[in-house]
């Protein structure tokens, strides 16, 4: 039974993935929808940036979220982000995507997507879902110690209604 109802999680996992990829990549509209979608760079997206790291010594036991390349690694008495920002990570396991809940700090073994100065068109939560099933492949550099780097992760190409309010449907 136990091994039924896992198929069963896992085969609507699958599901629920590919209904997202096609709303996501504008395979399938939602109803009331017909404005072309844009291909956009990254870089014209967000502002892409690594913050400063910190030693793991610095850390506290109580404070603000660390989060690494791949989510929280620990707490710091301090934040060097104020509002919710989107993360790739950018060493090892190159591509992982990840979102901060509130004030947090963010070290350097993450990309930052700031969408900031775009927030009038560009849905924080719709570049969330639309980077977190995308394919990374094509900008990561290095065989040894794989990496992002900002350069060619800003031309990343990506896909996006044309109109912000599609955006907030598709979340």
């Amino acid at each position: 039974l136990i091994s039924s109802l896992k198929r069963l999680i896992a085969k609507k996992c699958d599901l629920r993935q590919g209904v997202l990829r096609r709303l996501l990549t504008g395979q399938t509209r939602l109803p009331g929808f017909s404005a072309p979608w844009r291909v956009k760079r990254l870089g014209e997206l967000a502002h892409l940036y690594q913050p400063e790291t910190i030693a793991q010594s610095a850390f506290t036991s109580t404070g603000y979220p660390v989060y690494g390349a791949n989510g929280v690694i620990g707490y710091f008495s301090r934040f060097n982000h104020a509002e919710p920002q989107i993360m790739i990570s950018c060493r090892g396991n190159c591509g992982s995507v990840n979102k901060t809940s509130g004030p947090a700090w963010i070290n350097g073994n993450a990309m930052v997507v700031n969408i900031e100065r775009n927030k009038h068109f560009v849905d924080f939560d719709f570049l969330y879902y639309l980077l977190s099933v995308t394919d990374f492949s094509p900008v990561v550099t290095g065989t040894g110690q794989p990496q992002i780097v900002r350069g060619p992760l800003a031309e990343l190409p990506l896909s996006i209604p044309e109109q912000k309010e599609e955006q907030t449907e598709n979340t």
